[in-house]
């Protein structure tokens, strides 16, 4: 696919084959970044990806998106709080905040609850 757009940037916002293939053209890479993704390898590392062919997938996608950070010509977090982990992680690297903006029409009205006040709410 890529060899046949010949595209002047590529942008994901998953690092792993796409990215790592416009590496190997050598196609300006940007990363858009999400959330945490060391954080989100750790867990997953530490909950759902125990057994050895699951480990082995999380090593692999580690590699690969490794690769894709260090090659990539800027890495775009959706927040200031990304920024400064991807800043201190890659300090040589280009690191801009993208936000990701939410429309509030995006969001169906309902009818809240009855309830008697004072009331208390949980969040976890």
């Amino acid at each position: 696919m890529i060899s046949n757009f010949k595209p002047d940037v590529i942008f994901v916002d998953r690092q792993r084959h796409f990215g790592l293939e416009a590496i190997k053209k050598e196609i300006p890479l940007l990363v858009h970044l999400r959330g945490n993704h060391w954080e989100e390898i750790k867990m997953a590392r530490e909950t759902l990806y125990k057994s050895l062919p699951k480990r082995i997938a999380l090593q692999k996608w580690e590699e690969i998106s490794e690769k894709c950070f260090e090659g990539s010509k800027i890495i775009l977090p959706i927040c200031n709080f990304l920024s400064d982990i991807v800043t201190k992680r890659y300090q040589n690297k280009p690191v801009e905040t993208l936000y990701q903006g939410i429309s509030p029409s995006n969001w169906f009205h309902t009818d809240g609850m009855k309830l008697k006040h004072p009331c208390v709410g949980l969040l976890q």
